[in-house]
């Protein structure tokens, strides 16, 4: 997978390509932009959780801006801890999220 400099130009003006686009930030390790084929593009983290790699989506794209989703993923509010306010993420995926906090 690609990192770049990932800037708000870049994310706004990634087209989508015959398979999903898929750009990670030099600067925040995990966080990038999914572009689906269709064109709805969204803010991601990828972690690995039980020893699997996870995508998980924090916001879509337009939702909030470059900024907020990498304090977002920063401050850990959504990200790998919850995925987008806890819809998207499967229940077995939450499951193990939970788990992986209360060892903190």
């Amino acid at each position: 997978m690609p990192t770049v400099d990932l800037t708000a130009r870049l994310a706004r003006e990634t087209e989508p390509g015959e398979r999903d686009v898929f750009l990670f930030d030099r600067a925040l390790p995990g966080f990038g932009l999914r572009v689906h084929r269709t064109g709805a593009k969204a803010w991601i983290v990828q972690t690995r959780i039980e020893g699997k790699s996870r995508r998980i989506v924090i916001a879509r794209y337009g939702e909030m801006d470059l900024a907020q989703a990498r304090r977002r993923h920063s401050e850990g509010e959504d990200g790998p801890n919850r995925g987008h306010a806890g819809r998207r993420v499967s229940a077995p995926l939450r499951t193990a999220l939970e788990a992986l906090r209360a060892q903190d």
